[in-house]
């Protein structure tokens, strides 16, 4: 568990827990690798991000079989939770995973994920799906959740605005990067102008 800050510059811990690292601090991936090896049954993340959380990956890689690889959590208003990707490597059944679990739809928590370089791997799922990102409630409201992707390479889609709560948005600009699509589960006039794509690649 870090609580504080911590750089992975080396050959990294591989778990078969619930999770490899369960991030308070400031998480910095910069070389080696992190996994977690846990079978496909249960739940599990390389790296569980929460509220006050930080992680920046900018190379190496972060890698699950079966499973998501980061998770950003949060269940209340309080402390921001941020992922940086602008290297590296991060491999799994979902790159990265914005979770609002939280079931009450008056607290809108503070998550944000900015995407710049690197590459995200997405397993298919059962559905024959791949998604790189999905961000999803369990009620909490998506108002503050912020996904700015300007680079990198996607294997996999990027999909927002799931869960129980469909009264608000993320805010999601793209104006690069290369991802197969992007899909909105907000209605229309809940995602206009909240949604917006200036450039990238589509596959």
């Amino acid at each position: 568990e870090a609580d504080g800050a911590l750089t992975l510059e080396t050959e990294s811990p591989t778990n078969n827990g619930h999770y490899t690292i369960n991030n308070n601090g400031t998480l910095n991936v910069e070389k080696g690798m992190v996994g977690n090896t846990s079978p496909a049954s249960g739940v599990c993340y390389v790296i569980n991000n929460n509220a006050g959380g930080t992680v920046n990956v900018s190379g190496g890689s972060v890698v699950a079989t079966n499973h998501i690889v980061i998770r950003q959590v949060s269940f209340s208003a309080t402390g921001e939770n941020t992922v940086n990707v602008t290297g590296g490597t991060i491999s799994g059944l979902r790159a990265v995973w914005i979770h609002l679990a939280g079931s009450d739809a008056s607290v809108a928590p503070t998550v944000n994920l900015t995407v710049s370089g690197g590459t995200l791997v997405a397993q298919e799922n059962s559905n024959s799906d791949k998604v790189a990102i999905y961000s999803y409630n369990d009620g909490n409201s998506l108002a503050n959740v912020t996904i700015d992707i300007s680079g990198g390479m996607m294997d996999g889609c990027v999909w927002v605005g799931g869960g129980t709560t469909k009264t608000a948005s993320e805010t999601v600009t793209v104006t690069g990067g290369d991802m197969e699509d992007l899909y909105s589960y907000a209605g229309a006039s809940v995602a206009a102008g909240k949604v917006v794509v200036y450039g990238g690649k589509f596959r």
